[in-house]
């Protein structure tokens, strides 16, 4: 059976000698709370504050994104495919971005049935608009669209209740955190 007195255990009396008693972890865990806790208030009751510090994490979480190559992920390599076809052959064949390409079996309807165009439009303009590569510009758009999810999110959160209370940005949070 094991002892009650904690001085006993050998897992205790290890962390004990190498990180210091727990008494001074508790004070120092009670520093920082003090420095954190004003800023953090501060940070959640000033909404620009906020949400300034939510897209500078979610910039943080995406700051891989501009790096060479396409993104190790599923989807990345279709889009960019798709992208690649409307602006090196769809667009200026026919001068619109939907057109029957003959390139897939026996050709299909580009763009009208299997994708939504909205992607694939915005990169094409920005690429156009630009001089961006395709790639680059798919990249800048998909950022600024996952970007754009948290304040998507908290907005329509805001028509949930009469008084907009903490629930948008608890939402633009979760949508933050857990958005691709």
């Amino acid at each position: 059976m094991t002892p009650r007195n904690p001085n006993t255990r050998k897992w205790f009396s290890t962390m004990d000698s190498r990180a210091g008693s727990y008494d001074a972890w508790r004070t120092r865990a009670g520093r920082v709370a003090a420095l954190v806790t004003p800023a953090a208030g501060r940070v959640w009751r000033d909404e620009r504050l906020f949400f300034g510090a939510l897209t500078l994490f979610n910039l943080f979480v995406a700051r891989r994104t501009f790096g060479a190559g396409i993104w190790a992920d599923n989807d990345s390599v279709c889009h960019y495919a798709y992208v690649r076809h409307l602006l090196e052959e769809i667009l200026p064949a026919t001068g619109s971005f939907f057109g029957w390409t003959p390139k897939y079996d026996m050709g299909a309807p580009f763009l009208l049935y299997n994708t939504p165009p909205g992607l694939y439009v915005a990169t094409a303009t920005l690429a156009r608009i630009t001089g961006l590569t395709a790639l680059v510009a798919l990249k800048t758009v998909m950022v600024a669209a996952f970007l754009a999810v948290p304040f998507v999110g908290a907005r329509l959160a805001r028509t949930f209740e009469d008084e907009p209370r903490e629930m948008p940005k608890f939402v633009a949070l979760a949508l933050s955190l857990f958005s691709s």
